[in-house]
């Protein structure tokens, strides 16, 4: 008679690899679905002499794609200042790339990659149609009192839409 030999598969490291997996698909999918996306088209007053975008425009870009994800998100920052409240920037990490050109047509993709309380981080990339980046940024966003100028927490309402509306 042949001998034959057990293996022993330890859950520890199915259940490990499925955990992993699990995370990656939620991860994915919450990339996915809370990426937003606004097009920017390079205007003449966005350029210098040289027609290429003068550095501090990709902040108002950037600031543009996230103020229309709040109005897609039906919040009104007219209603958000009668009310007491105002988002500001309280960081800016900024990665010049490449640089953006006169009539061009872009894309700011936007991301929310941490949300606390009070504050939350925005990955952005100015992108052209072939996925190129020009420029990416990570922006600390507060959440403050304006009579104040105090921090406060996010509205709830806000807070759900970032996590999804749940």
């Amino acid at each position: 008679m042949k001998n034959r030999t057990a293996y022993l598969i330890s859950p520890f490291p199915i259940a490990y690899w499925l955990g992993i997996v699990g995370l990656l698909f939620y991860l994915i999918k919450w990339r996915y679905h809370y990426m937003f996306r606004w097009p920017i088209s390079v205007y003449y007053e966005d350029t210098d002499a040289g027609g290429v975008v003068y550095h501090s425009n990709y902040l108002k870009f950037f600031e543009r794609a996230r103020t229309e994800w709040l109005r897609a998100m039906g919040v009104s920052q007219t209603a958000l200042l009668a009310d007491d409240i105002a988002f500001v920037v309280k960081r800016a990490a900024v990665d010049f790339c490449k640089a953006a050109r006169f009539e061009q047509n872009l894309m700011v993709e936007t991301e929310v990659i941490q949300l606390k309380k009070a504050s939350l981080v925005f990955k952005q990339r100015l992108i052209d149609e072939q996925g190129v980046t020009y420029c990416e940024a990570e922006i600390l966003v507060a959440c403050i009192a304006l009579s104040r100028m105090r921090p406060r927490a996010i509205p709830q309402n806000i807070a759900q839409e970032f996590n999804g509306g749940s």
